[in-house]
């Protein structure tokens, strides 16, 4: 995500095109934090809760993930194969298929909620994010930000503008 700057009044981007899109992670259950775009990158992470309780910084976890981001890709740290509990050989994919295979009616009171928000931020110029066109029914029905359409980019994508000052 780009640094967003509260004291601009011109238009700024909230995600990074340049930054692979696979790249955003998301942990899950049990794991929250908030996000302050406003501050540079290494400082953005705030409130990081497990369970409730604050992160130690010498608290340890097993994180499950792919073997691209367990051996280094993306760069995250502590990723970077020498340290792999287990290595097997099922694919997310077929992992994710199984799963909603054994799950067929699924809902969105079934499932996890968001484990990140961002922080509240008063931005004086508009915070652009793209997504799928027609989209502004789901993000609404997901709780998602305040989300205004700005205009379609005519390739099936929409520019929103999003308020972060909730």
């Amino acid at each position: 995500m780009h640094r967003i700057d509260p004291r601009k009044t011109a238009l700024q981007r909230l995600v990074n095109a340049a930054f692979p899109g696979f790249n955003f992670d998301q942990f899950q259950n049990g794991l929250h934090s908030m996000i302050d775009v406003s501050q540079p990158l290494g400082q953005r992470i705030h409130d990081l809760v497990y369970d409730g309780k604050p992160v130690q910084p010498d608290q340890r976890f097993i994180i499950a993930t792919n073997n691209y981001r367990a051996s280094g890709g993306g760069h995250f740290p502590g990723l970077d194969g020498h340290a792999d509990v287990l290595d097997a050989a099922d694919a997310n994919r077929r992992i994710l298929i199984d799963w909603i295979r054994a799950h067929p009616h699924l809902d969105r009171d079934r499932l996890s909620g968001r484990s990140w928000h961002f922080a509240p931020l008063d931005a004086h110029g508009p915070i652009i994010v793209t997504g799928p066109a027609n989209a502004l029914p789901a993000a609404r029905a997901a709780g998602l930000y305040d989300l205004r359409k700005l205009h379609d980019n005519a390739d099936g994508t929409t520019a929103y503008t999003v308020d972060l000052g909730h």
